[in-house]
């Protein structure tokens, strides 16, 4: 099951985000546990959305026990611009990524490129150097040059911001 708050819920509906046939087979094959966030109406947003409402039944919906404003894409967002992640994740999550050199490829909600596959919109392993530039190593990845040691060393892992 794909465990996610009501704020991704609600971009599977955004043309541009997703590519349907993932979002079918997520719903379909796997099913999801949607945490319901503070302010949003997730039984609207199945509703709006005919992927959504042809697999209501794959969906468990939970509320927020203790409500706070930490997500997923509110994390990814720090991460896109640079800032620590370190008191709004576990540190087993970090450390996972550290260990597995995952990186994410974070695709802003304006952006109309979609991932081929779900592995694809997720995680990717960290791509060697592909050149030396003024004496550091880049890789460039999804048309984007980052400095490898320096992202590495802030985050434990490259997290590729992809526009």
């Amino acid at each position: 099951m794909l465990v996610c708050g009501s704020d991704l819920l609600h971009s599977f509906g955004i043309p541009g985000i997703w590519i349907a046939e993932q979002v079918r087979g997520i719903c379909r094959d796997y099913g999801l546990v949607c945490i319901r966030r503070e302010g949003q109406d997730v039984d609207k947003i199945i509703s709006n959305d005919e992927i959504l409402k042809e697999n209501r039944g794959n969906i468990r919906i939970v509320d927020e026990l203790v409500p706070n404003q930490i997500s997923s894409t509110r994390i990814r967002d720090c991460i896109s611009r640079g800032l620590s992640i370190k008191y709004l994740t576990a540190d087993e999550v970090i450390d996972y990524i550290r260990e597995h050199q995952l990186i994410y490829r974070y695709r802003y909600r304006s952006s109309l490129t979609c991932a081929k596959t779900v592995d694809d919109l997720f995680f990717a392993k960290v791509p060697e150097p592909s050149a030396v530039v003024d004496g550091l190593k880049k890789v460039e990845f999804n048309d984007v040059v980052l400095n490898v040691e320096d992202v590495i060393t802030q985050f434990g892992c490259a997290w590729l911001m992809s526009m």
